[in-house]
């Protein structure tokens, strides 16, 4: 079954390339003005553990791309999604629109992520200490919301 793109789902992988080719271009702008070292890893109260050099900011796109892409690629076969519902004629379009949403919106919450990161880190601004929190709480949240309409669609 071929699976039609939704409104919500082309938007947010729209969403999604505007950031991947965003980081890259802000590094490629921005490179000269960058400091040689930067903070590079954090505790969860926000504190800095690590310092770098910037030529690893360059490993925050290439990251992104390589979680961006298997699973833009994944999207395109929903016959091998494992959704634990059974997959019926009856239910299959929500079915696989519900993961589609799903895979969608995990997409955009992790290029968020990865572009929030990489200008936090290049910019030499702290990260607050809640915002480890707040991306567990919206990851989990987010899972929980599509995994709750996949199992209305059983």
């Amino acid at each position: 079954m071929k699976l039609k793109k939704t409104k919500f789902a082309v938007v947010l992988n729209i969403l999604c390339l505007i950031q991947l080719i965003g980081m890259i271009l802000f590094l490629l702008i921005c490179w000269s003005h960058i400091p040689q070292q930067i903070p590079m890893h954090y505790d969860l109260a926000g504190n800095i553990t690590r310092w770098g050099s910037r030529k690893e900011l360059i490993l925050f796109p290439v990251l992104a791309w390589i979680t961006y892409l298997p699973v833009t690629l994944v999207e395109q076969f929903p016959q091998i999604w494992n959704t634990g519902v059974q997959v019926t004629d009856h239910n299959r379009s929500r079915v696989y629109t519900a993961i589609l949403h799903m895979t969608s919106s995990l997409k955009f919450l992790i290029t968020c992520l990865f572009t929030y990161s990489i200008l936090q880190t290049a910019l030499m601004l702290e990260i607050p200490s809640w915002f480890f929190f707040a991306v567990g709480v919206l990851l989990a949240g987010d899972i929980g919301y599509w995994m709750y309409r996949l199992w209305k669609c059983r």
